[in-house]
């Protein structure tokens, strides 16, 4: 990687008529095979995505975490070293079973698995996570190295959360209204509510769905 710099200026007689500076602007050049800066801009964008990254070598018994494994579990890098144990301590106690059972299915299987588990804070806060993982096996079938992508999904859950909460909220108003509602798709029903079931002479939901409305319509009000 090179570093130009090169002193400029406007000329005088621009008609934006910018005063003439002596501060230098710098120009970088980066080789666009250089490895270190890739990794640097995808270190970037993943901790701007909430994302992190972890490497298990099962050789030397070595676990890396990127930065943002740091930041995500809001410990300190100078103090807190890359340690299954120092993880597991912040995973909500009641997921902490997924998450030892992925880890030990990973020293089997050269599948990718994805997991979705909860972290859990002194103050009480909760973060929901997303970990996709895999491995490589040696052809005895023995671990060689894991690896995984975490992403922290939170704002996502809260969201769908939210959204389940409305969506109950409806549901309710819909099957307590004393008003036949239906909804229809392609000429079927797809929804009746209860009351909109006991005007049509139908029981339950599963008699009425899927059915054609000109089914229960008379011949005289068909058209």
């Amino acid at each position: 990687m090179k570093k130009l710099k090169h002193k400029t200026s406007l000329p005088k007689e621009s008609k934006f008529n910018f005063e003439e500076t002596e501060k230098p602007y710098e120009i970088i050049y980066a080789d666009p095979r250089d490895g270190e800066i890739h990794l640097k801009f995808l270190e970037r964008a993943q901790i701007n995505a909430h994302m992190a990254r972890w490497f298990l070598d099962y050789e030397s018994n070595q676990l890396l975490w990127s930065d943002g494994i740091f930041e995500i579990l809001e410990l300190d890098s100078r103090r807190f070293g890359a340690n299954y144990t120092s993880f597991i301590e912040v995973v909500h106690p009641d997921d902490r079973h997924i998450k030892n059972q992925a880890q030990e299915e990973l020293k089997k299987s050269a599948k990718p698995m994805e997991i979705n588990y909860r972290l859990l804070f002194n103050d009480g806060r909760i973060k929901w996570m997303n970990e996709i993982c895999s491995t490589d096996l040696d052809q005895e079938g023995h671990p060689i190295r894991s690896y995984g992508t975490i992403q922290d999904i939170t704002k996502y859950k809260l969201t769908e959360e939210n959204f389940r909460q409305k969506e109950e909220r409806f549901k309710s108003l819909i099957e307590s209204i004393p008003s036949g509602i239906a909804i229809s798709q392609n000429n079927k029903f797809v929804f009746v509510n209860p009351a909109g079931r006991r005007i049509l002479g139908g029981n339950t939901q599963v008699q009425l769905e899927g059915k054609y409305i000109t089914k229960i319509v008379p011949p005289q009000s068909k058209k």
